[in-house]
């Protein structure tokens, strides 16, 4: 891991540099100003050109505007300060609408940090609205200098960190998917591997959103990269309620090695990643089908009519001998020894595919479950699909 951020320098060291520009020159445009407390102006240069944001003129334009309307909030509320209301109810009252405010626009999430900056000005020397002015301009000094560099010094396009990011994504709903078919399961880390895909992929779409030069392609990628988490979310909770069957684990493990493929296809798209990732998958799909069709038709058999029940169904196969189901499979291979083994042996070498002894319910895992698990699987399939044609496109 640690290698791979390292590497990741090679593209995203521009972020590095325009960081340092940015505060130095807001540091020295307030020192030429003689305003005091010089680091708020480099505090808000920090906090408008971070790294990770998409380095884009639109991003540093949203934050700027964030920071400007967050400040403005806080003068408002510094005003109260003259009829000496609690420092508390100060910050719940700018807090409130500032909070409802980057929760519809996520883009101008910098204007609370301008406004709590604002209130920690609590100089009794001068009025509050003084020192909010000064730290005010502050701001606007340190968020203007993070534009103008973002804007001229090696402007990014970000879409080397955009496919880095979803190829991760990618990688990690693969093993989420797996993972949920692990008999040892922690469902309190399947559980935090999801939240922080969600995370990353928050910050993802709010990259796409910002960057300039952003294609259809990319944004349509971010979306089924969101399905695709739900879906193997969801596959995770039905396996978890005990819904097991061995070609839904094997289909599992066939599409985490897809996802990592896929995932070094959108690093290089010239590999044949892409191409591995679709016939691995076409591959998976059809085995899925294959099985599901192998255990419906197995079932139909099992149930035969009959109205004494499995065992009873498999004496009367055997010609009412006894031996229950070894003695049926025993007479269904041939009359050869070794039982359910040696019929599946003798129908692996006819090419037959063997019946998916997983769909055995013996803790009443009823039909419908498993019918669930195979519709969500083959839609995870579907959205993957989407996704390799996305990539294989035009980017």
């Amino acid at each position: 891991m640690l290698i791979k951020r390292l590497a990741a320098l090679r593209e995203d060291w521009p972020d590095a540099l325009r960081m340092v520009i940015s505060t130095v020159l807001a540091a020295a445009v307030s020192m030429l100003c003689h305003l005091p407390e010089t680091y708020w102006a480099v505090l808000s240069a920090l906090i408008v050109s971070r790294p990770g944001a998409g380095g884009s003129g639109r991003a540093g334009r949203s934050r700027l505007i964030g920071t400007v309307f967050g400040s403005a909030v806080a003068m408002g509320v510094i005003g109260a300060r003259a009829w000496h209301v609690p420092e508390i109810a100060l910050l719940a009252v700018a807090m409130i609408p500032l909070s409802l405010f980057i929760t519809a626009f996520e883009e101008f999430r910098t204007a609370p940090v301008a406004a709590v900056i604002l209130l920690s000005s609590t100089s009794t020397l001068v009025s509050p609205f003084h020192v909010a002015l000064l730290r005010l301009l502050q701001i606007t000094i340190g968020s203007m200098s993070s534009t103008v560099v973002g804007l001229s010094v090696l402007p990014s396009r970000g879409h080397g960190r955009i496919f880095r990011r979803a190829a991760s994504i990618l990688t990690r709903i693969g093993a989420a998917l797996e993972g949920a078919f692990d008999e040892k399961r922690d469902a309190a880390k399947l559980d935090a591997m999801h939240d922080d895909i969600r995370r990353d992929l928050r910050d993802l779409g709010v990259l796409i959103v910002t960057k300039r030069g952003v294609t259809r392609a990319q944004a349509r990628m971010v979306r089924l990269l969101s399905r695709l988490q739900q879906d193997s979310m969801f596959v995770g909770r039905v396996v978890g309620s005990g819904v097991r069957r061995t070609s839904a684990l094997k289909y599992a493990q066939a599409v985490h090695s897809v996802c990592r493929d896929l995932a070094d296809g959108m690093l290089e798209p010239e590999s044949g990643a892409l191409a591995r990732s679709r016939e691995a998958l076409d591959a998976a799909s059809q085995a899925l089908a294959r099985a599901r069709h192998a255990a419906d038709a197995g079932a139909a058999d099992a149930s035969g009519g009959q109205s004494g029940g499995a065992d009873a169904g498999a004496a009367d196969a055997s010609g009412g001998q006894p031996g229950g189901a070894d003695a049926w499979a025993a007479d269904a291979s041939g009359g050869q020894p070794g039982g359910a083994d040696a019929w599946a042996a003798e129908a692996v070498g006819a090419g037959v595919s063997a019946p998916d002894t997983s769909t055995q319910r013996p803790m009443g895992v009823g039909a419908p479950a498993l019918d669930a698990l195979d519709f969500l699987l083959e839609t995870l399939g579907k959205d993957l699909h989407d996704l390799i044609r996305v990539l294989q496109g035009p980017r």
